[in-house]
């Protein structure tokens, strides 16, 4: 019996070690093959992207102190108060919500202070290095995506609205359910005249399905049946300049970014010991 509980004790301990092993180094710093497995599991992807995610953020890290970007504790500690605030929960329920979701607090935490410096890293690699885009360029961008821009002139839809949201929840599970609180309304709606709001919940929702519920008023909820979505009408250009030039700046940025980081990646000392070396 003895000897069976060192050999357990003994396996445990090596099966302890095996995770804990240093799956690779990026400047001498480590990253285990633990780590790598719960970015996997958290963001759902493979250990080879969640080894790339790793790698990248101890870059940003670098970068960070190079640049002297400092998050302060206090920023982060307010960032994840304002999002209890929403939830409307505590510590303990905002920590068991955590736990639902694969999460330690210390994992979350760590994840906002990251997003917070990857973003101002971002701003500050970006500055004075993005260039606004052309006249040209811009009509171009517009004539290939023109088909992304046009938008329905109208929508028909049925309008269902009650002080009960489960009753329309009870409508969505089954149509032909008819609860005398609901009240039942066909219209055609010109998606220029409408909340923007509104026209963005329609324009997500595929036609022959409901959209989610939403608050029509103070005391009443409502949702949309897509009847029918009419036919698309390209805008002029002038009327999505705007709109246009957020996006191409998005893009331009985004592949700044990406270009930059890989440069990055590329030049790091970088040593695999526990896995296969990656493609940067």
């Amino acid at each position: 019996m003895k000897a069976l509980f060192t050999f357990l004790l003994l396996t445990t301990l090596s099966m302890a070690g095996l995770i804990n092993a240093i799956a690779l180094t990026v400047n001498g710093k480590a990253i285990t093959l633990y780590d790598i497995d719960r970015v996997a599991q958290q963001q759902k992807v493979s250990t080879k992207r969640a080894a790339g995610e790793l790698i990248r953020e101890e870059i940003a890290k670098e970068l960070a102190e190079l640049y002297k970007i400092i998050i302060p504790k206090r920023e982060v500690l307010a960032q994840i108060k304002k999002i209890m605030q929403q939830s409307k929960l505590d510590m303990k329920g905002f920590k068991q919500n955590l736990a639902i979701e694969g999460l330690t607090y210390d994992e979350y935490y760590n994840q906002v202070y990251m997003q917070k410096l990857q973003n101002s890293l971002i701003r500050t690699i970006t500055r004075g290095k993005v260039s606004q885009p052309t006249k040209q360029e811009k009509i171009n961008f517009f004539n290939q995506h023109i088909k992304e821009f046009s938008m329905p002139a109208s929508i028909d839809v049925i309008e269902y609205k009650s002080p009960n949201k489960q009753s329309l929840l009870n409508i969505k599970r089954s149509p032909m359910f008819a609860p005398s609180d609901v009240q039942k309304t066909k219209k055609t709606l010109n998606l220029n005249k409408i909340n923007k709001k509104l026209a963005q919940v329609l324009l997500s929702t595929k036609e022959k399905t409901y959209t989610k519920i939403i608050p029509l008023s103070i005391s009443g909820m409502g949702m949309f049946y897509i009847s029918k979505i009419g036919e698309r009408v390209a805008p002029e250009f002038t009327s999505v300049e705007k709109k246009l030039i957020q996006i191409m700046m998005s893009e331009k940025r985004q592949t700044f970014v990406n270009n930059f980081f890989q440069d990055q990646m590329r030049k790091a000392n970088i040593h695999y010991i526990k896995i296969k070396p990656l493609e940067l």
